[in-house]
């Protein structure tokens, strides 16, 4: 099943990819923010990203980390 999954992200992201890379620079700039925040309240590979903050920087809060998380 995981498999199934990674497959069908990874498509969707291809797709992405290429319909961003048609469109002007301001606009796929929106369009990419608001697929990743979308992502992110999904949980699409949220605790990946959570993991890779507290390792990169462990000094940081709890706070921090999911601040910077749900901005990027």
């Amino acid at each position: 099943m995981r498999h199934l999954q990674y497959i069908v992200e990874w498509l969707l992201l291809g797709l992405a990819c290429k319909s961003l890379a048609l469109m002007p620079w301001r606009a796929a700039l929106a369009v990419g923010a608001a697929l990743g925040s979308i992502a992110y309240r999904l949980g699409v590979r949220r605790r990946v990203v959570w993991a890779n903050l507290a390792r990169a920087f462990p000094d940081w809060s709890d706070n921090e980390r999911r601040r910077v998380a749900y901005e990027t």
